[in-house]
């Protein structure tokens, strides 16, 4: 059974960017951020304008069935894609 996507998404974090609010940019890793239940290690005046994941490889069918999708998920171009 796949693991909850809210319980890795932090695991599958490389890098982000945020920006102080004296505009100076910041590359933050993974371990930088310093991820625990509900919270960062970052500053609070960050404020993030990207990130990159570590994506992995599966089958449509494997992802639908992780993301709980599937025939009721819309197959069409919708007005949000």
């Amino acid at each position: 059974m796949p693991v909850p996507m809210a319980s890795r998404r932090r695991e599958r974090v490389v890098e982000v960017i945020a920006y102080d609010r004296s505009g100076k940019r910041h590359i933050l890793t993974n371990a930088d951020m310093g991820y625990s239940y509900r919270h960062s290690a970052a500053a609070d005046d960050l404020i993030f304008t990207s990130a990159v994941f570590e994506g992995e490889s599966a089958s449509r069918e494997t992802i639908e069935a992780a993301h709980g999708r599937g025939a009721t998920a819309p197959r069409d171009r919708t007005a949000d894609s």
